[in-house]
């Protein structure tokens, strides 16, 4: 720490103004710091802090988040994914890796995503929408509705709809059952007779009620 001093005159002097050496006497003594603390004054200004310190700051700057990723291991990442239309990202993670750049399963789904490249699945076939266009005559769905009467009663409607002719065929009861639902179906086939031998593709949920279909 830099101090100033200050210069008095002691009292010998008063007496013997001149030394040995021929020069007033002087007693020196400190007075103040002329730099406040670096640690503990709240008052630290910049032209404080030594010179180097200053340069090494504005050099090396901290970078705010993660770090992007690099241009070549993106574009290798979508040549994987164009020229490999059943690779997912795990696998083309796994081949990444494989090549020498770890990179994590997340970051290449991120990558894919953002380039407006879909999951494999959907990148090696037709997408719903042309598949119910192609087969519109070939495919009949099925589902329960729930119905409300004027009693307050619940009743459940199985309805087959066939997406060529949008015909809705339907059955009622109060309780349904697989039992019922495959006669159902059975009453359908005896309608509708050698109709039915175009359709090819049955469309339902999950319900448990369509085990034996």
């Amino acid at each position: 720490m830099r101090t100033r001093c200050c210069a008095v005159r002691s009292p010998a002097s008063a007496t013997n103004p001149q030394t040995e050496s021929g020069s007033p006497a002087l007693a020196v003594r400190p007075t103040r710091a002329l730099a406040p603390d670096l640690h503990g004054h709240p008052h630290h200004t910049p032209g404080l802090t030594p010179p180097t310190h200053r340069q090494e700051k504005d050099v090396h700057p901290a970078p705010p988040g993660r770090p992007s990723n690099a241009p070549a291991v993106k574009q290798l990442t979508l040549r994987l994914a164009r020229e490999n239309n059943s690779w997912g990202h795990r696998r083309i993670q796994g081949e990444l890796a494989r090549l020498g750049y770890p990179i994590a399963r997340s970051t290449v789904w991120e990558i894919l995503h953002t380039a407006g490249i879909d999951p494999a699945p959907q990148r090696s076939g037709p997408t719903w929408r042309q598949f119910l266009t192609a087969h519109a005559h070939r495919i009949i769905a099925a589902d329960f509705l729930h119905l409300n009467t004027i009693s307050l009663k619940h009743l459940y409607a199985l309805s087959f709809i066939e997406h060529g002719t949008r015909r809705v065929l339907a059955g009622v009861t109060a309780h349904p059952t697989a039992q019922w639902t495959v006669q159902q179906a059975r009453n359908l086939a005896m309608t509708q007779g050698r109709q039915l031998e175009s359709l090819r593709f049955l469309l339902r949920d999950r319900d448990t009620k369509y085990t034996f279909l």
